[in-house]
């Protein structure tokens, strides 16, 4: 059985698409307007009285166990509370519990220049709050692209506590974690997109297994020391990928 369609039942098709497209853009913008004081946590920008300095980098590390030297501190993030109604996401993709050795570092990587910008010692397990944490109070402005094994998860917890400060950002998952996500949008799937081709989604995954190596020489350290054994690390890795993307300079005589 074959059916027509009319020129004026797709027209009405047509406009019915838009209308409901319109919608969905007038909902979505709804997500950054919201100013209840009970749903958006306080967010202030650090003032320079408040600011605790320190002598270097060295010293903050040891003291706040972070590592951003080209970005500082700017922002404090007062009590946030979500309403008991929230469930979360449906994926059920969940974070690396901390291990007999502690609770881990988070290492933050430029997938564009592959260069590393900083890290956290965690004193907790990793979570979405950890990384949320950093992101406000380190960045501004915000990455136009961030790309984490839970980025999922990472994303709800955004859009139900600043989702102002991240209205330009677009939150995916990386290609190798993509596999442990279930009951997950796959609009959250790095590999679907093709202008991130011309980076690695899987950047950390690849700084991580270099990382790796060192586990056994890191277990013997102290906090001091194993602070500034990663940042030495780091730094080297830094310098390996500068001397691979520096072009050669001849000299013509």
């Amino acid at each position: 059985m074959q059916f027509a369609i009319s020129v004026k039942d797709e027209s009405r098709k047509y406009q019915e698409c838009i209308s409901l497209l319109d919608y969905i853009l007038t909902k979505a913008r709804q997500c950054y307007q919201i100013r209840n004081r009970n749903y958006i946590p306080i967010i202030e920008r650090v003032a320079d009285s408040d600011r605790v300095t320190y002598r270097n980098g060295q010293e903050e590390l040891l003291k706040t166990g972070s590592f951003f030297p080209n970005h500082p501190y700017i922002r404090k993030i007062g009590r946030i509370t979500v309403g008991k109604n929230h469930e979360g996401s449906t994926c059920n993709h969940s974070f690396k519990e901390a291990g007999q050795l502690g609770a881990g570092t988070v290492i933050y990587w430029c997938a564009e220049h592959r260069q590393c910008l900083g890290f956290s010692v965690l004193q907790a397990a990793e979570s979405s709050c950890s990384i949320f944490n950093t992101l406000i109070t380190r960045f501004n402005p915000m990455p136009s692209v961030i790309i984490y094994d839970n980025g999922c998860n990472l994303h709800d917890y955004i859009m139900n506590r600043a989702p102002n400060f991240f209205k330009n950002t677009l939150i995916y998952s990386d290609g190798f974690h993509w596999k442990g996500h279930n009951n997950c949008s796959l609009n959250y799937n790095s590999k679907l997109y093709s202008f991130l081709e011309h980076v690695s989604t899987v950047l950390h995954e690849q700084k991580n297994a270099l990382l790796y190596k060192l586990k056994r020489t890191s277990v013997h350290m102290g906090y001091e020391s194993f602070c500034e054994f990663l940042v030495y690390i780091i730094h080297s890795l830094n310098q390996e990928e500068n001397r691979k993307t520096t072009p050669i300079q001849t000299l013509q005589l």
